[in-house]
């Protein structure tokens, strides 16, 4: 990929890649028809009673089973710029969902374009910009989807730790310790698969000291709120931490099957369709052993992308005792990887000779079918009405209630099953 020897190819390349995942992504930001459900009603109520009343929140929403146990307030702090800009409207937090999906993109390729060279960092960037399930994060306001750029940042620093840079590690548990407040089982189960991978390829200085305190600190600062609480309320979260690790949820069953599952729904939310996940994965494992074959790759580069490969592998054997079912939004950070790996890979593809054209196939091949999917989203979503699931249908209802009130006093109730009534509310 010689062409982005050319000093203006790579900002221009990127503009072109930014612009195609904004596309699709931009659906609910033009039409201003987004989903506004019990959850997007619960951290509009929380940012509400944050600006308005000043009542400063320690933690975030509740989560778990047995027990409970809460997440960090981080995303409804968050909220609260969009909401203060806009003046309450949630269309504020929807715009916000639209930067951090773009994020994500713009973020690997100012991080890595020097570390992992222009054409991996700009491969990366394109399957993140145009994967299916990436992209269905940017399209309503959800605290998990902020994982994504997380993620490319998490990436870094595990990158600039097998570079030997003294504060690589210690940044790596600061971006796990922020995760808790956007979605705590993807922080916690990416801290026990990070330290395992981390000491089976570890970076000269792992043990010193000065890393493990530093790494401590940064990790215990982003837990602060939630340590507050729990000392005010009799460690109400660990408890309901440990009894959900120990018990499950206490509501669905433990099932093998719905663990490989979901874990290898999640890895594949890149692909469009399993035979498209098939071709890629044959891509990743065929660039993967040209690198490994070849004498001359950069050994932090081959540790990097051990981690890349080890870590989901221990993070599936970690979760295979959790007596709980679990779900896809625990597991935002493998797609990111798989985008990671499927860069690095193409790139060893187009250097070789006689295996160039399969790299081009891929990335043409995603390209024709990401702008069939977005054709679809467009021709379907973007005049989709919603009923009462998107906001639109939330204002229609309300409006209807007062127009026929004509100016009576009116007392309302509002069912709807299962009973949760925030969007409503708020």
């Amino acid at each position: 990929m010689n062409i982005l020897k050319n000093k203006y190819t790579l900002p221009v390349l990127s503009l072109l890649v930014i612009i195609a995942g904004a596309a699709p992504r931009a659906i609910e930001i033009i039409n201003r028809n987004y989903l506004f459900l019990f959850d997007q009603g619960a951290y509009y109520q929380a940012v509400r009673d944050i600006v308005v009343n000043k009542h400063f929140t320690l933690i975030g929403t509740e989560v778990g089973g047995i027990g409970g146990f809460f997440q960090g307030p981080g995303f409804y702090y968050l909220l609260t710029i969009p909401f203060i800009l806009f003046k309450g409207d949630p269309y504020g937090g929807m715009l916000l969902m639209f930067i951090f999906g773009l994020l994500a993109i713009i973020l690997s390729i100012i991080l890595f374009h020097k570390s992992l060279g222009k054409s991996a960092a700009l491969l990366i960037a394109f399957f993140i910009a145009l994967s299916p399930g990436i992209i269905s994060q940017s399209r309503f306001i959800w605290p998990p989807f902020v994982i994504a750029p997380l993620t490319v940042v998490f990436l870094y620093f595990i990158f600039q730790a097998y570079r030997e840079k003294v504060m690589g590690i210690p940044l790596v548990f600061l971006i796990v310790g922020l995760m808790t407040h956007f979605e705590i089982a993807t922080s916690i189960t990416l801290f026990i698969s990070t330290v395992i991978t981390i000491l089976i390829i570890r970076p000269k200085d792992i043990f010193k000291p000065k890393t493990i305190i530093l790494s401590a600190i940064l990790l215990t600062a982003t837990q602060v709120t939630l340590l507050l609480f729990d000392l005010r309320h009799n460690f109400l979260n660990m408890r309901g931490i440990l009894g959900f690790v120990t018990h499950g949820s206490g509501n669905a069953p433990y099932s093998f099957q719905n663990h490989l599952d979901v874990y290898r729904d999640s890895i594949f939310s890149v692909a469009h369709n399993w035979n498209v996940a098939a071709i890629l994965s044959g891509v990743v494992i065929l660039g993967l052993v040209l690198i490994f074959k070849d004498k001359k790759t950069n050994p932090q580069l081959k540790k990097f992308i051990l981690f890349l490969v080890i870590n989901p592998i221990i993070l599936f054997i970690v979760l295979l005792p959790m007596k709980s079912t679990l779900w896809a939004w625990w597991f935002l950070e493998l797609p990111i990887m798989f985008c990671f790996l499927l860069g690095i890979s193409l790139v060893y593809l187009f250097r070789h000779p006689k295996l160039k054209f399969i790299a081009a196939f891929t990335v043409i091949g995603y390209f024709v079918l990401f702008t069939i999917q977005t054709y679809e989203w467009y021709k379907h979503d973007l005049n989709d009405y919603g009923g009462g699931a998107k906001i639109k249908g939330k204002i229609d209802a309300i409006d209807y209630v007062y127009k026929d009130a004509s100016g009576q006093k009116f007392n309302l109730l509002i069912f709807t099953p299962p009973v949760y009534t925030y969007p409503y509310d708020y």
